[in-house]
């Protein structure tokens, strides 16, 4: 099958389930990122997104902290009121006629993607990024372009800040159009801040030399997280493996992940032939697992979520746990013919899982990123747009609480002065910061933790 199908994150970049009119808050290509003035935001949004906002959580509202973004994606909390933002961009004005997915098409390339602060009602670009976008009817401008762009998808702190640029392809289509356009280079790698333009690791060539999931090289950097010491994780949704970053630029897989047997719900038949369907029955379907984002917990493991792939059923995202005395040999996997060994699943029954972080109780925070499903979201069923965080018992991993009233969010990081988001996290010029209060069993212990 198509591996743009098969992969699961590759299907954003078709969403576009609200129409968008003239983004907002864009800063200027040519701008320099270092001296960029902050971008000041409106006093409130307009009534008309007032209006399609979904009720607020019924334990506290959210706060908009930032709105005018491009494609809000990862998330962190520095402390003194700092937040950081990877926004993946709106593309560019640079028309490549080669895609660099299994799809035919046109991609827009551009810096339009970024590194943000978000400081006091303030937004400020502290580095350009490349992005890229589908052409639209083989164009480049139009309110449709920018769309699930791909660009900054993670970001993680810690002495500094670390972030992931997307891809969505095997390395040698981004190698094709690095050729012409050596900004494209940074399609597929993970980078610091504080070394600036120096590419800390290139995943994508790792994932085409190695393919941990042996399911053919297929790259998309997402989701990271800093471990004590200064290594980083990363997952790669494309290659399906959790990797370990050394300071020193090396790179390592600490787990793989299986496909897993899903139902098959849509309505015409099964893509794959009987004769050479792995899960032995046209009722079922083996869905990648797509890990996309990761966080430590108490205990020093790796929680991993899964937005599980097409056909993207509700209910078949997972939380892997991965033991991390097993780095290295991780295989999660309940699929057929594939023997696990070092992890177990944390959490089940969750949908279209883009975000993950953990708070000081061990409580797990998961981003739905559309409570219906991703192929809602892209169909635009009505509420398809609606996502949510879930909130997980620490041990248990059951459902304990939510965070509702938000739009197809994308990122997580809890602090303790709240739970920040990325909402309208696939739209150029929508995208927002909010705060939701952090989840509290005992409110009289933990007011310390609400502001």
């Amino acid at each position: 099958m198509a591996r743009r199908v098969r992969r699961g994150m590759a299907l954003l970049a078709a969403l576009a389930v609200i129409g968008v009119g003239t983004p907002v808050g864009a800063v200027p290509e040519d701008s320099d990122p270092q001296k960029d003035p902050p971008r000041e935001q409106p006093e409130k949004r307009p009534e008309k997104d007032a209006k399609e906002r979904p009720p607020a959580e019924p334990n506290g509202q959210l706060r908009v902290l930032a709105t005018g973004l491009d494609n809000p994606r990862g998330i962190v909390a520095k402390g003194k009121g700092k937040v950081f933002v990877a926004e993946a961009g709106r593309g560019g004005d640079t028309l490549v006629p080669v895609s660099m997915g299994d799809e035919e098409g046109a991609i827009c390339i551009g810096m339009t993607g970024a590194i943000t602060k978000v400081h006091r009602g303030n937004v400020q670009r502290i580095r350009s990024v490349v992005s890229a976008a589908d052409a639209v009817d083989g164009a480049c401008d139009g309110p449709e372009v920018g769309i699930a762009a791909t660009g900054p998808h993670g970001i993680t702190n810690r002495h500094r800040l670390t972030y992931s640029i997307g891809l969505g392809a095997p390395p040698e289509a981004r190698d094709a159009v690095a050729a012409g356009l050596p900004a494209a280079a940074d399609f597929g790698t993970v980078q610091h801040i504080k070394r600036p333009r120096a590419v800390s690791a290139d995943l994508a060539a790792f994932e085409g030399a190695v393919d941990p999931d042996m399911q053919g090289a297929d790259s998309n950097p997402y989701g990271l997280t800093r471990l004590r010491g200064g290594d980083v994780l990363a997952t790669d949704a494309g290659g399906n493996s959790l990797l370990r970053i050394g300071k020193d630029g090396s790179i390592d897989v600490v787990a793989v992940f299986a496909p897993r047997c899903v139902a098959w719900e849509l309505p015409f038949p099964n893509p794959i032939p009987p004769e050479v369907n792995p899960c032995g029955d046209q009722a079922l379907f083996p869905a990648d697992a797509v890990p996309t984002d990761v966080a430590v917990d108490g205990n020093g493991d790796y929680l991993v979520s899964t937005l599980g792939g097409f056909p993207f059923n509700v209910g078949d995202s997972r939380v892997w746990r991965v033991d991390a005395d097993h780095a290295g040999v991780a295989v999660c996997s309940d699929f057929p013919g594939v023997p696990g060994t070092g992890c177990d699943v944390f959490a089940d029954g969750l949908t279209s899982l883009v975000g993950i972080d953990v708070d000081k109780a061990g409580r797990v925070y998961v981003v739905q990123f559309s409570d219906a499903g991703v192929l809602a979201a892209e169909e635009q069923v009505p509420g398809g747009e609606i996502g949510s965080v879930r909130v997980l018992h620490p041990t248990t991993g059951a459902e304990i609480g939510a965070i509702e009233g938000l739009v197809l969010p994308g990122g997580v990081d809890v602090h303790r002065h709240g739970v920040y988001i990325t909402n309208f996290s696939i739209f150029p010029g929508l995208g927002e910061v909010v705060r939701a209060p952090v989840h509290c069993d005992r409110p009289a212990k933990c007011a310390a933790w609400h502001s």
